[in-house]
């Protein structure tokens, strides 16, 4: 009987032995899948954050399509050149001078492609500075590089009346376009 409790006891120690090793082995990979779940939620959440972000910029670019495209307006391409100096001949004549555009040149300033722009206006001394004040305040970014204002001499005047008009002015001034894109 005592060889009978041994054996009994060494199995009764080998289904528990077997139990705890299975127990174990099935914490063990608990804890495993434990780590990966954590790790595939941490990435869902980050997929859906990116998601959302996406969805806040795609809404952001949607409503500001109109502001980019007045922004876009003030920089000048090569395509848009011609329109460009349209522009200018209207502040020219909204000035009220003769208004003439003497060169267009393009150049590298700083590494930056730029528009270098000669222009020449005739009108009264008003005219004339009307003008440089539109050219100052226009929506481009420019860098007078000369504004050259001489009275053109005598006064005329008017021949039918006789009356003596104001001196006439003459501008030059050069200026480069920094918002040129090539």
């Amino acid at each position: 009987m005592l060889k009978k409790t041994k054996i009994g006891i060494l199995i009764a120690i080998t289904i528990v032995l077997i139990v705890y090793g299975a127990f174990g082995y099935l914490l063990y990979r608990l804890h495993s899948l434990n780590i990966a779940g954590t790790a595939l939620a941490k990435e869902v959440t980050t997929l859906s954050q990116k998601e959302k972000d996406t969805e806040k910029l795609k809404d952001t670019i949607s409503t500001t399509e109109e502001k980019r495209l007045l922004l876009d307006s003030y920089f000048v391409s090569h395509d848009t050149v011609a329109t460009f100096l349209d522009a200018l001949e209207q502040l020219g004549t909204v000035a009220g001078v003769d208004f003439t555009i003497a060169s267009v040149n393009e150049k590298i300033q700083d590494k930056n492609p730029i528009l270098s722009i000669q222009v020449n206006a005739k009108g009264t001394f008003q005219q004339v500075y009307n003008l440089v004040s539109l050219l100052e305040v226009a929506p481009y970014e420019f860098q007078f590089e000369t504004v050259n204002l001489t009275a053109g001499g005598d006064s005329d005047s008017d021949s039918a009346t006789g009356a003596v008009l104001e001196t006439p002015w003459e501008a030059r001034i050069v200026f480069n376009l920094l918002t040129f894109i090539p």
